[in-house]
């Protein structure tokens, strides 16, 4: 009968590479722990200055699916955080938590995918001492809940790969499902995971197949209870009701109306305004001058009718189709903000990570509005703040954030990881490089680039990348010429 190896003596049988990246590990954590604890001291019960924060609280407290521009997901978990301690300040470690557990799990994802423990620990360190992260981990934003379903998502897929594949791939299913629950641009991931299961060549087509349908099902049983639960409450079967307004947003900023006849009911969305001098997509959606909103009522304050939305869905369809040069164009300018965040801003334009980080999550009138819905729905706390620790957590955050050539070497490295890995290298990297680009493209192209989109896409882009950069360093050694073999001795004569 075998004996059960303990962890003490599971890591002494480990090679002594092994045995130093788990160290490595444990300080990645502790350090992150450590950041986090930090965060705790600087400014509590959390930051508070951010307009959808509000928004978040009232789901929470009243109705889960009022707000008609986003989805419930995370006003859920807000509500459970409270039913188990109605005090803020816990909320806020669970979402600590979730990072460090985020972090924990893109390292498992490359473990399990065939990378080396030392590579693992890249995309482990993008998460746990991010510059930018865990500012928004201490806010009620939805970021924690969302990089931490995403990530646990992709754990299950690469687990797919192993035996027992069809549990696992209900699990990736049901985890890409949720996270479509908590921002409505994780819908892309369910079929995205379905196909990649489909066309990952190690197993048979029927069992590959098998392996689709599990995860679609699963991942439709959640989309479908949750559009049973919004339909009860609005009447409507959707996600997000005035969601019609995020991709207004995204063309009213350059739609000539000279180039096609706009749909009817919707001549008062054209403008003679230059596209040039025109503000950015916040504009639109939310200011009271925009012309939908002036057409159709403000959301989520007004009350635009289905009829209404589908005519601004039907605008908005004819400009792209009319002007897709324009609207590839503004897409590729807001995909460049990835790598600079303060290029092409314009009026109105969603901020960058650092933004976050210099005090937009704490801005006065706002946290004091935050602050008493906050109060009648959590335990009533004042405001700490350590204005020392928090300048060294901005002053940290300028160190550690993720731009500029960065990010470009981690793009191009996660571009090639697919091409330059073999076997199941390959297949984790197309799991993660195909993830990753869903993560930064649909948003853009639904709505507009935000430092809250871009933050996801850190630890996936990461582990990418460093598969990449592994897949690309093994083909260069391997095109290295080796020694000359050695010449045979001569024979003797006779």
């Amino acid at each position: 009968m075998l004996r059960r190896l303990s962890g003490r003596d599971r890591f002494r049988s480990l090679g002594a590479a092994d045995r130093r990246a788990l160290v490595a590990l444990a300080v990645l954590v502790t350090a992150g722990v450590a950041l986090r604890v930090v965060f705790m001291l600087a400014y509590r019960p959390a930051f508070l200055g951010y307009p959808d924060t509000v928004d978040y609280i009232d789901g929470a407290r009243h109705a889960l699916f009022g707000d008609p521009l986003r989805v419930a997901g995370y006003p859920v978990f807000l509500r459970v955080a409270h039913a188990i301690d109605s005090n803020l300040l816990s909320t806020i470690v669970v979402q600590h938590a979730l990072g460090v557990a985020t972090g924990l799990l893109l390292y498992a994802t490359v473990l399990r995918v065939g990378g080396p423990r030392w590579l693992a620990l890249i995309p482990a360190t993008f998460v746990l001492l991010g510059g930018d992260q865990p500012f928004l981990e201490h806010s009620l934003l939805s970021e924690s809940l969302y990089t931490f379903v995403t990530a646990a998502g992709l754990y299950a897929a690469a687990r797919c790969l192993d035996d027992r594949a069809v549990p696992w791939a209900a699990a990736a299913g049901a985890l890409m499902g949720l996270a479509a629950t908590v921002r409505v641009a994780g819908l892309a991931l369910l079929p995205l995971l379905a196909l990649w299961l489909v066309l990952v060549r190690d197993r048979p087509l029927r069992a590959r197949a098998l392996r689709a349908a599990v995860a679609s099902a699963a991942g439709a049983a959640i989309l479908f209870g949750y559009l049973i639960a919004a339909h009860d409450q609005t009447g409507q079967w959707s996600l997000a009701r005035h969601g019609a307004y995020h991709f207004y947003g995204r063309v009213a900023p350059f739609a000539d109306c000279s180039n096609f006849t706009p749909p009817a009911g919707t001549r008062a969305l054209c403008e003679a305004t230059p596209k040039s001098t025109r503000p950015g997509p916040l504009f639109y959606i939310f200011d009271v001058h925009s012309p939908a909103v002036t057409l159709f009522g403000q959301p989520p304050f007004g009350h635009p009718t289905q009829a209404a939305m589908g005519r601004l869905r039907a605008f908005s369809g004819a400009v792209v189709q009319h002007q897709p040069g324009d609207y590839l164009e503004a897409v590729g300018r807001d995909l460049w903000r990835y790598v600079w965040p303060s290029a092409f801003r314009r009026p109105n334009s969603s901020p960058g990570p650092a933004d976050y980080a210099r005090g937009f999550l704490m801005d006065r009138d706002r946290t004091f509005v935050a602050l008493q819905k906050v109060g009648s729905y959590w335990d009533r706390r004042g405001v700490v703040v350590n204005n020392g620790a928090l300048h060294a957590l901005r002053d940290y955050e300028r160190v550690a954030r993720v731009e500029g050539p960065v990010m470009v070497l981690l793009i191009l490295l996660m571009v090639a990881a697919p091409f330059a890995c073999a076997g199941r290298l390959r297949r984790g990297a197309w799991l993660l490089t195909g993830t990753t680009i869903a993560l930064m493209v649909v948003p853009v192209a639904a709505i507009d680039y935000d430092g809250r989109f871009a933050v996801p896409v850190y630890g996936p882009l990461a582990a990418a990348a460093a598969l990449g950069g592994l897949g690309l360093a093994r083909r260069a050694l391997s095109r290295r010429p080796g020694p000359a073999p050695a010449t045979p001795p001569c024979r003797a004569p006779g």
